[in-house]
């Protein structure tokens, strides 16, 4: 199974499956935050809504943990290591950076 590891760039089938299973892997080891960054980057460009939208909703599932637990603290991380990432090719966006404490704040 290839788990959504192909980026699909249209707009009959949901990124979900694959931002659900990026962050999934982000939780496991810091080794393979770099990859993940890559790959939700690519995703957003395509679709910056919809990217939003399910990013925030996985986090959310994410999230509900009531003590500091490795795959928690490694999420964060991991969320930083996104929102401040920039190369060649992307730049931060302080837009998605508000979005996302502002989303996190209450959380």
């Amino acid at each position: 199974s290839t788990h959504g590891s192909r980026l699909n760039t249209t707009n009959d089938l949901s990124i979900a499956p694959t931002v659900a299973s990026t962050l999934d892997e982000c939780q496991r080891s810091f080794a393979a935050h770099r990859k993940c960054v890559l790959r939700l980057k690519k995703i957003q460009a395509t679709n910056e809504k919809e990217f939003r939208d399910v990013m925030f909703g996985c986090i959310d599932k994410s999230l509900v943990v009531f003590k500091r637990e490795p795959c928690v603290e490694r999420l964060y991380q991991f969320l930083t290591d996104l929102v401040s990432f920039s190369n060649e090719t992307f730049t931060v966006d302080t837009n998605f950076a508000v979005e996302l404490i502002r989303h996190l704040a209450p959380l």
